[in-house]
């Protein structure tokens, strides 16, 4: 079984926090019951279409608990969302915002009894709000609403009449007046979770502690306070530093960590072509695997999922951040270069023994900045999946296709593969190509056909451009003189 985290949640129709209605499918749903959901589980065994693969803990006392033994573990199909629930309402036309509403009430759906409808109401602009039956679940997607909480005053008390001005103590009032305390750094967490306000975005990370100058800096428990009189970012930074340097003052300089930079992985689209296809991706890569590598590359690792809520959203790929804990530039970049390389094998196994292999080691390589990715080059050194992982300069170059009905299309490349063509190429550049692809020796299934050009890391990564060059040339050749009138 695979637990899902409260982050991970937020990709299941009934995230953690959610209230459901429980129909009791022993007298035909008749009977219903309240609750909110607690946990949430993925048995990996069971098909994807089984009704029992994601088991929800639901608990019915009336809140949330913080651990799952007072709760029961249900069935996704015997689940609806609960009154007063709070939603996003996808609308009937495509391209439509995603609107805020409210579920009232639920039944049995009756075409699919499966599934269940809901009558919302849909608020409008200003006071006003309309409703609606008949609202298919899979219009709907949970509304976390954040409760408001009253913001923190600040107010200063000195210790004695006679202290000096410089020795006054901050002191933080909810609503009372409390003096604040100087206490020892809390003990750093292992591994934690990132909370992000949007509704849409999943981040994970595994470990949000960082050291900088025998400071310690908590990503993860720092908190951000509204102030009416103090500047946020110098009250919150003075606080912290008075408990870390044993209480002295630190009021009249701000003492500032270095800038560590981050590296992006960008995952590619094509991987990410459904919502059932992401879901998938983004669990396989927030296991404990995750927590290997940032053990290993000594980094802080994110994975953050901006997943659009309507279909008229642009859909954003899914962005592995990566930023190094060592505090000197050799050191960060070889644990960059670690680390990248670790994700980059994890994610050749998510692809599996597919073409689609090669144009995943370009694309990492090229969405990300190091001395693999040389400026105003096509090419990047990265291991060559197809060459027993050795290091190689490679470049990728799309196919022209003709359009077919039901949106078939058929790739060109038989062409390049002409020997007088191949032996030019070798012949200038020293590389090779590789025509990846159904119609090819290496089928592809995940991603669109393409052309795949490799050379020695002996050689300058120049000739890999030429190559790219020489093979783009012969491309518009082709399409020029086809009687298909193929193109990009």
């Amino acid at each position: 079984m695979l637990n899902f985290t409260e982050e991970q949640s937020k990709v299941l129709p009934f995230q953690f926090g959610c209230p459901v209605w429980h129909y009791d499918p022993s007298d035909n749903g008749k009977t219903l019951r309240q609750g909110v959901v607690e946990s949430a589980s993925m048995d990996m065994t069971k098909p994807m279409d089984h009704k029992d693969r994601i088991v929800y803990g639901v608990s019915f006392n009336g809140k949330r608990i913080k651990s799952n033994s007072g709760s029961e573990q249900l069935s996704e199909q015997d689940l609806a969302y609960g009154s007063q629930c709070s939603v996003f309402i996808r609308p009937k036309e495509e391209g439509g915002d995603p609107l805020h509403g409210t579920i009232l009430l639920s039944e049995k759906s009756p075409t699919d009894a499966t599934k269940f409808v809901y009558t919302v109401m849909i608020l409008m602009e200003g006071n006003q709000a309309r409703f609606e039956d008949g609202v298919e679940c899979d219009r709907i997607k949970y509304r976390e609403v954040t409760p408001k909480h009253k913001p923190l005053e600040m107010k200063v008390e000195p210790k004695a009449e006679q202290q000096d001005v410089q020795n006054q103590q901050l002191t933080l009032v909810p609503s009372a007046s409390i003096t604040r305390e100087v206490v020892p750094p809390p003990p750093v967490a292992a591994a934690s979770v990132r909370h992000n306000d949007s509704p849409n975005l999943s981040a994970i990370t595994c470990d949000t502690v960082t050291r900088h100058e025998g400071s310690v800096h908590n990503r993860a428990t720092e908190r951000k306070h509204t102030t009416t009189h103090h500047d946020e970012s110098s009250v919150s930074k003075r606080a912290r530093l008075s408990d870390y340097y044993g209480g002295e003052s630190v009021s009249r300089q701000v003492v500032r960590p270095p800038v560590v930079r981050r590296m992006d992985i960008y995952v590619p689209l094509w991987l990410q072509k459904d919502r059932t296809a992401r879901s998938d991706l983004f669990f396989y890569l927030s296991r404990c695997k995750v927590n290997q590598i940032e053990r290993e590359a000594n980094c802080i690792i994110e994975i953050i999922d901006n997943e659009p809520i309507s279909s008229r959203e642009k859909l954003t790929p899914m962005v592995i951040a990566v930023s190094p804990k060592a505090e000197t530039p050799k050191d960060a970049n070889k644990d960059l270069f670690y680390a990248r390389t670790k994700i980059q094998e994890l994610i050749l196994g998510f692809v599996g023994n597919d073409g689609s292999k090669g144009r995943l080691m370009f694309e990492i390589g090229k969405s990300c900045n190091g001395p693999h990715r040389p400026k105003d080059s096509y090419a990047v050194r990265q291991p060559d999946p197809f060459g027993k992982c050795a290091v190689r300069w490679m470049s990728v170059i799309e196919l022209p296709s003709e359009d077919h009905s039901f949106g078939r299309k058929t790739f060109h490349g038989d062409f390049l593969l002409d020997r007088s063509i191949l032996d030019y190429i070798a012949k200038k550049t020293g590389c090779r190509i590789k025509l990846i692809g159904d119609e090819f020796r290496f089928p592809c299934r995940l991603c669109d056909p393409y052309v795949f050009v490799t050379g020695d890391t002996s050689s300058h990564f120049s000739d890999t451009d030429q190559a790219v060059r020489i093979i783009k040339d012969e491309i518009n050749r082709h399409m020029r003189k086809c009687s298909w009138r193929c193109y990009y």
